[in-house]
């Protein structure tokens, strides 16, 4: 799956790094996990929505109101912050 730039909400990962394809496989991994997203929101207070909780008007009003697309951005943060960065240079063989 090929990201383009514009798909990507502004976070505070540094540019180069989010079209790395060791970087979207790890962020792939990450949201794929339903018990990690669920978690993570609770770690913020539900104030994120990674998760996807609610009716289908809830979501869409979410949506609407840019909540999903910051829920993504602190999301890819979090993932830049506490797992890829931490991770060995080696460890996806093309890092």
């Amino acid at each position: 799956m090929k990201v383009e730039m514009s798909d990507i909400p502004k976070t505070n990962v540094p540019p180069w790094i989010l079209t790395q394809p060791a970087f979207q496989q790890c962020v792939e991994e990450a949201i794929s996990i339903r018990e990690f997203r669920e978690n993570f929101d609770r770690l913020n207070e539900y104030k994120t929505n990674i998760s996807l909780r609610g009716s289908p008007i809830e979501l869409k009003i979410d949506e609407a109101s840019g909540r999903l697309e910051d829920s993504m951005r602190q999301f890819i943060n979090f993932v830049y912050e506490f797992i890829y960065s931490r991770l060995p240079d080696n460890c996806f063989g093309y890092r």
